[in-house]
């Protein structure tokens, strides 16, 4: 399968992440934990709005001091482009990847 350079680039991978939770709110479930859709800038030019993000919320990456909102992460999930059905589990986060599993068995072909 051939990709083509920037073909599903920000914009699809945004709607995908969007129309997931509108998925989500209108089913009404009731959640376990809290769930965030992170939409960054700035990712081209050195991760600039991903980084910002992790300083103001989870620890700055310059004392690896973690944050009280860290205490309470379970996990991230970072959905890519290319190809744009992969998805990536950060290192540290192997826990939630049966979660994931689970997930994309449904549509494993």
């Amino acid at each position: 399968m051939a990709h083509g350079t920037g073909a599903t680039d920000n914009a699809a991978g945004s709607a995908v992440a969007m129309e997931v939770m509108r998925i989500l709110k209108s089913l009404n479930l009731k959640m376990d934990r809290t769930v965030r859709l992170g939409l960054w800038s700035g990712e081209e030019e050195g991760l600039l709005g991903s980084r910002a993000y992790v300083k103001a919320h989870f620890a700055d990456t310059a004392t690896m001091k973690p944050t009280a909102e860290h205490d309470g992460f379970a996990g991230i999930s970072t959905s890519t482009t290319a190809p744009a059905d992969s998805w990536d589990l950060s290192a540290g986060q192997r826990n939630v990847r049966p979660i994931f599993e689970q997930w994309f068995a449904a549509v494993k072909d």
